[in-house]
């Protein structure tokens, strides 16, 4: 079948799209001798550009590998998305806290250098305000993503172009303010209302968009599924399905049976999080007041599936299953069951993630419609993290394989494990990484950059900031080790950066403490003589795509150290790996493929597995934080001593916060574990030629974790082209 795909998502990180896009272009060196002739280098012009502000972490990052490797396999596929002015944030710190900024990434004339505004594509967007009408007009802007060997996808980015409101100028700001931002502070009334704005918005444009292209080329709307596959990232656009019916029929007078033909073969959805907290659900008053036209086609959907269960279910069973799966239920719109339901495919994004999904977080659907749901592992292009970002490593893996097939197809490297335990190899390794080290040490503060070699192991955690991903276990294992220190000074223990980025959401005031935390920990270790020249703590702020590419590249341990079955995947642990970064971390996410690619004997496991977490999470009276402080008097020293530093940390792993249990994240249960893990990790890092040899063999089995290799499973598995 050929369909284009139409890659729907609130958040995409290109990074800096001009060197990558040149890069996969033919006769790409002929720019660069050109650039040279004239006395300059291609990296001026890089550096001229701005990372896009369109997204936050891992998510966003995972939009522009698949719309990158879709090119590279000339599939035809648009990434639609808001265009926010002010992105996410820009990420200042101040005494240690967070402060949000706007990030201003267009220039000076409001525009991004590698745009087009496609005027003629614009499309209306009806809102109501309390029977109010509002309607904005939102136009797109294409920017080219080129794959290696030059066939073009584009991201499509939609920004609003002006308003017509019946609602006074105070509320009609609201509507303007639909692409300012993305992720408002949603724990006020009016963030909450605005990000149900900005959902709807970049629904209605994406829906409206494709329609015309059917139009424009003469297709029958019935055949819209031959044509698209509209690709519902997260629940975000889950109002698509909805929005498309109700134009159906009432644009295009489609009897409701045919309609619903169109939608349930057009739509499917990846979800991304196995957190209920993190399955997005809004209020029923909000959304009838905002697009009441679209929550009644929602409302007769819930009563169509409902339906459907009272049939194939009865009594006390039908009451569980409809609490389980209904659509509207308890005053709430759940947007991953309308999205389950309109969507004829859904998938997780590594395997033990989808295993959960089906068998715990969403059983019951799984149960109903087993042939919906899939796995697709996420991946990364090896063009942008290896071939752009790290070209020493790149001329190294060259070498060793004969030859830069790599670049298009990664399983190709697999050949250099055959150089894994040459002497001269292994320090040609060690040598890339010490230039890709000093890299990474001019982005660190100038106190630390003068105290720190590429002797130095560097240990690297670098993550949107949350409980589960667990930052705060890191403070707390290195709390321990500073405490060890003071009192052994002769301890065996290789001098090692502990490295920090990453942002936590403005109104997460728990991932907001850590951040502190960090800096705390960084002025106390870095200004003491005692251990200051074993140990440093530094955090790089406002991480994004051009400085995650000098991390991961100078890094030596990854951190991937989530609560297991809470991270559905991860894409750092992928990127990490190719880069000859070591993984310490859980058999969670992607971790668990990491290690049956490359073997746990090259990576530093610990923790309970997920089967463990959610035994103990079912049994939450058998688990007793503070009996884990006995096991260790460094701990209880080092629990004490981030108490005094941050006690709303502490106060979570003893007490719980808003009715969550004490330690929800198992931070003490495993810790004496990870803390075993790390010292293992570090004494052998300080066998370089054992090191290196991991490394080498890490990155000859990353090939299955390419994005080239994602976008083949969703065409077989997902999208059917």
């Amino acid at each position: 079948m050929s369909r284009e795909i139409i890659y729907t998502t609130m958040e995409i990180l290109p990074g800096r799209t001009l060197a990558n896009n040149l890069m996969n272009i033919p006769g790409a060196e002929v720019f660069e001798k050109e650039c040279k002739k004239y006395g300059f280098s291609f990296a001026h012009f890089e550096d001229m550009e701005r990372d896009p502000a369109l997204g936050n972490g891992g998510l966003g990052r995972l939009a522009a590998c698949m719309a990158e490797s879709a090119a590279t396999k000339k599939i035809p596929m648009k990434v639609s998305v808001l265009r926010f002015r002010d992105g996410f944030f820009r990420q200042e710190v101040e005494d240690g806290y967070q402060k949000e900024m706007p990030d201003r990434w267009f220039g000076p004339d409001g525009t991004y250098p590698l745009e087009k505004k496609q005027e003629w594509l614009k499309q209306k967007v009806t809102y109501h305000d309390n029977g109010m009408k509002a309607t904005v007009t939102m136009v797109p802007y294409d920017v080219p993503v080129i794959g290696y060997g030059g066939y073009c996808n584009y991201i499509r980015m939609w920004g609003v172009d002006g308003v017509e409101a019946e609602c006074g100028e105070g509320k009609k700001a609201m509507y303007y303010d639909i692409d300012s931002k993305l992720y408002p502070d949603d724990s006020n009334a009016y963030g909450e209302k605005l990000r149900l704005l900005q959902e709807y918005a970049l629904s209605s444009a994406t829906v409206g968009s494709v329609i015309d292209c059917c139009k424009e080329n003469g297709w029958d709307l019935k055949s819209l599924p031959k044509h698209y596959c509209i690709h519902i990232n997260d629940t975000h656009a889950a109002l698509m399905i909805p929005e498309l019916m109700r134009r159906l029929m009432e644009d295009y007078h489609f009897i409701e049976k045919d309609a619903w033909k169109v939608v349930k073969h057009t739509f499917v959805y990846t979800n991304h999080t196995i957190l209920a907290e993190a399955l997005k659900r809004w209020p029923i008053w909000l959304m009838e007041s905002v697009i009441p036209h679209v929550y009644k086609v929602i409302d007769h959907m819930h009563h169509g599936f409902s339906k459907m269960l009272a049939e194939d279910y009865k009594g006390k069973e039908f009451e569980t299953k409809l609490k389980n799966m209904a659509i509207l239920y308890d005053g709430e719109v759940h947007m991953a069951r309308l999205a389950i339901w309109g969507a004829y495919s859904v998938n997780g994004v590594a395997q033990i993630h989808t295993n959960i999904l089906c068998e715990r977080e969403l059983r019951d659907f799984y149960e109903y419609m087993p042939d919906k749901f899939v796995n697709v592992t996420n991946g990364v292009t090896q063009r942008k993290w290896l071939y752009h970002a790290n070209p020493e490593l790149s001329a190294f893996l060259t070498k060793y394989t004969g030859d830069n097939e790599w670049i298009k197809d990664l399983s190709k490297i697999k050949k250099i494990e055959n150089y894994a335990a040459d002497p001269s190899v292994q320090k040609e390794f060690l040598d890339v990484k010490k230039t890709n080290k000093e890299r990474l040490f001019e982005l660190m503060d100038a106190e630390v950059r003068r105290n720190v070699d590429a002797g130095w192991m560097v240990d690297t955690h670098v993550k949107r900031f949350h409980e589960y991903k667990r930052q705060q276990m890191n403070c707390l294992k290195i709390a321990y080790l500073y405490l060890k220190l003071k009192d052994n000074p002769k301890m065996e223990f290789a001098p090692t950066v502990f490295l920090f980025a990453g942002k936590a959401a403005p109104a997460y005031k728990q991932a907001k403490c850590v951040i502190k935390l960090v800096h705390q920990l960084k002025d106390m270790i870095n200004h003491d003589p005692d251990v200051n020249q074993k140990m440093r703590v530094e955090f790089i702020k406002d991480f994004n795509v051009s400085k995650a590419e000098i991390i991961y590249a100078g890094s030596d341990l990854s951190e991937q150290i989530s609560t297991a079955s809470k991270e559905a995947s991860g894409t750092g642990n992928m990127k990490f790996m190719m880069n000859g970064a070591l993984t310490i971390g859980t058999l969670d996410g992607a971790n668990v493929e990491i290690c049956e690619a490359v073997g746990s004997t090259n990576m530093y496991l610990f923790g309970m597995t997920a089967a463990q977490v959610m035994r103990l999470e079912a049994n939450t009276g058998k688990y007793r934080p503070m009996e884990e402080l006995n096991q260790d008097p460094y701990v209880k020293k080092a629990v004490f001593l981030l108490d005094r530093l941050q006690p709303k940390i502490t106060e979570e792993w003893f007490y719980g916060v808003n009715t969550n249990p004490a330690d929800r994240f198992f931070v003490l249960k495993d810790f004496a574990g990870y803390v075993n893990a790390f010292l293992e990790s570090n004494k052998e890092y300080q066998n370089k030629a054992l090191w290196a040899e991991k490394c080498i063999r890490n990155i000859a089995c990353s090939g299955g974790f390419s994005s080239d290799r994602m976008v083949d499973d969703y065409c077989k598995k997902v999208w059917f082209v």
